[in-house]
């Protein structure tokens, strides 16, 4: 932490102004960062590449250290990071204005009748109808979140060949993304990549990072093969 706050202090960063910028108040909250695109290009392009770094900081802490973590630089990461487009900002900024685009908040409960949803929310006494809905809340962190539609990692965890990781998703070995079976040890042929490996790969699962995740598997998968290919070769001498 203090590494990264000597970084802010190099770039002229004022890392708590920035850290609490928002309001609440969407427009005024991209209108802000719209008028600093290089005070925030610095700061947002630091906070990628903290995210790049985190992994080795992130698995080398206890998974007591890990909860704080979660609980005091977690999100601020979250906020500023994949910073959106100025056109796209823009863009937002002006559907709002004209009332195209209404952001709401305070749901409680959401029904269906087969053709129209209904959506209540808190202090909203009439409910709000919709023929089209949606669900852009994200993916699933927790083995124990999964339902009918994630069978596959269920009957994995059921028949003992993936295991929960206490902070999101399945046990992995960091550096190579095989995984851990609590029957049967590392799986070396097994690879995960992606939003099931949250718990280890701390907020690595953008395009970018799951490309590079991907590119080191196979450059891994290669070395293994050609080690067994001489490892043959000298048995058969």
């Amino acid at each position: 932490v203090s590494l990264f706050l000597k970084e802010c202090a190099e770039y002229d960063i004022d890392f708590k102004k920035l850290v609490h910028r928002r309001t609440g108040n969407h427009i005024a909250d991209l209108k802000y960062d719209l008028a600093r695109p290089t005070e925030m290009g610095i700061f947002q392009s630091m906070i990628e590449h903290l995210k790049e770094n985190l992994n080795w900081i992130w698995n080398s802490l206890s998974i007591e250290d890990q909860h704080q973590f979660n609980q005091k630089y977690s999100k601020m990461i979250q906020l500023n990071s994949n910073p959106m487009p100025p056109r796209t900002a823009e863009l937002i900024i002006e559907l709002i204005e004209n009332k195209s685009l209404i952001l709401k908040k305070d749901l409680e409960d959401v029904k269906h009748d087969g053709k129209l949803y209904y959506f209540s929310y808190k202090n909203q006494e009439s409910v709000d109808i919709y023929n089209v809905v949606i669900n852009a809340t994200g993916a699933k962190s927790h083995l124990n979140e999964l339902d009918q539609d994630d069978q596959l990692i269920k009957n994995l965890e059921n028949r003992q060949i993936v295991q929960a990781h206490p902070m999101g998703g399945i046990q992995i070995i960091p550096e190579t993304n095989q995984v851990i079976s609590p029957r049967f040890g590392t799986l070396t042929n097994m690879i995960a990549i992606g939003q099931m490996t949250n718990g280890v790969n701390k907020l690595r699962n953008g395009v970018k990072m799951i490309v590079e995740q991907v590119a080191h598997t196979v450059s891994q998968l290669y070395d293994a093969l050609e080690s067994n290919e001489q490892q043959q070769r000298s048995d058969n001498q």
